[in-house]
């Protein structure tokens, strides 16, 4: 029978996830797509007969959310399976998600969320729906799961009564900034298409070439030796003034002028924070370094 999942945390919690930038909720949403292992992801934008944004689909054709008896993976907030992982289960690829909580980004969207899902479970496909709504923070409901006619596993995740202050951010535009956002994992994965509003984003526009390098062994602070892959991913167009800034899952170095015989010095900076940021984390982030 269909259930009411209570996801408890406190209300500057919720606040602060409702609040957050369109282009973050869709980049946890098409990350959890592609932690699903999907090799298509479409997002695509609804308009009315006036122009205003109705509605929002985002469709995939991965795994699908599994149905457990016990505890619904929903309701697993900060305790993720991917906080024990670091790769997807079927393809192996590297995991984006870690905590559990970008799906609830959804929600900083529009008013009503809805996760549409399809899973395979032994020889059957079985499907059900997940609704939120911004009214009832943390109040999640599940309906009954029934055996599917589909006969492919995914997920569509649909907005409704899209906010004001995310409706700008959904131009035909925006496929140029999506790219940069999914980049590192789509030139990585290259069998994966995100298609935005009826455009397939292409990084080929904006990589020029990327390579791969391995770091280590070093020995962390635990006594523990680890190794980390750098990949360095040159782009088509400047990305700001000269920084090194650490992330949950990448480092990232910019530089409108980046010379070779400096590379000894960025690798100085990646090491340190590598060391630093590891012995804090059971995951291995993807190490990006980006030059104009």
């Amino acid at each position: 029978m269909s259930e009411t999942i209570e996801v408890k945390a406190q209300q500057d919690f919720w606040k602060r996830l409702v609040s957050g930038t369109p282009v973050r909720a869709v980049a946890e949403i098409v990350s959890n797509a592609f932690d699903a292992d999907s090799n298509l992801i479409t997002i695509v934008v609804k308009r009315n007969a006036l122009g205003a944004i109705s509605r929002l689909l985002f469709t995939d054709d991965g795994s699908g959310i599994p149905y457990a008896n016990n505890e619904h993976l929903f309701s697993q907030l900060g305790n993720s399976w991917k906080l024990k992982a670091t790769r997807s289960h079927q393809k192996q690829r590297l995991l984006q998600g870690r905590n559990g909580e970008g799906r609830f980004r959804a929600l900083s969207l529009g008013e009503i969320v809805t996760w549409q899902t399809t899973y395979k479970d032994g020889d059957e496909y079985k499907s059900y729906n997940i609704t939120a709504s911004h009214e009832t923070l943390g109040l999640f409901q599940v309906s009954d799961v029934a055996i599917s006619r589909q006969k492919s596993t995914g997920t569509i995740v649909s907005i409704d009564n899209i906010f004001q202050r995310a409706e700008w951010f959904f131009t035909k535009e925006r496929s140029n900034e999506l790219a940069r956002v999914f980049a590192p994992y789509l030139n990585k994965y290259r069998a994966v298409s995100v298609v935005y509003d009826d455009q397939q984003i292409d990084v080929t526009k904006i990589v020029s070439a990327s390579s791969e390098a391995r770091l280590g062994p070093y020995t962390l602070s635990s006594g523990k030796k680890v190794q980390a892959d750098l990949e360095i991913i040159e782009w088509n167009m400047a990305l700001g003034e000269h920084c090194i800034c650490v992330t949950r899952r990448a480092l990232h170095y910019r530089s409108a002028r980046l010379k070779s015989e400096r590379q000894d010095s960025i690798s100085e900076h990646i090491l340190r924070a590598l060391t630093s940021a590891s012995s804090r984390t059971a995951h291995w982030p993807t190490w990006i370094w980006k030059r104009a």
